[in-house]
């Protein structure tokens, strides 16, 4: 289920006073909602409203034959032909997360340890 907060209730610090105070914050009508989304640190959210969007199924496929050079390959260049970019799967289905677990690889000599 995916959500977008509406309303938030929370202690935040009062300017007159030396206290926190219980309040609730509209996004969009309050304008000091986004304040405490920044200041989260010094507040406590004791309450969240969210609006819940339409349930998608969705699929989990993952892919392991795929290059970061393809799948990220810049427009116009010759990975892209093959169809396989970012751009090319969320075009397809709508959605799409890449994680990429980046390897490190050493080429040549290494370097040696002293001590």
């Amino acid at each position: 289920m995916t959500g977008t907060r509406t309303t938030s209730r929370a202690a935040a610090a009062a300017a007159a006073r030396s206290a926190y105070v219980v309040r609730t914050f509209h996004r969009g009508s309050d304008k000091e909602c986004e304040a405490l989304a920044a200041h989260i640190g010094r507040g406590l959210v004791v309450e969240v409203v969210l609006r819940a969007g339409e349930e998608i199924p969705l699929r989990c496929r993952s892919r392991t034959d795929l290059t970061s050079d393809e799948l990220f390959a810049a427009p116009g260049s010759a990975l892209v032909r093959r169809g396989n970019t970012f751009a090319d799967f969320l075009d397809r289905t709508g959605r799409v997360e890449a994680i990429w677990f980046a390897s490190r690889t050493v080429r040549g000599p290494r370097p040696r340890r002293t001590g």
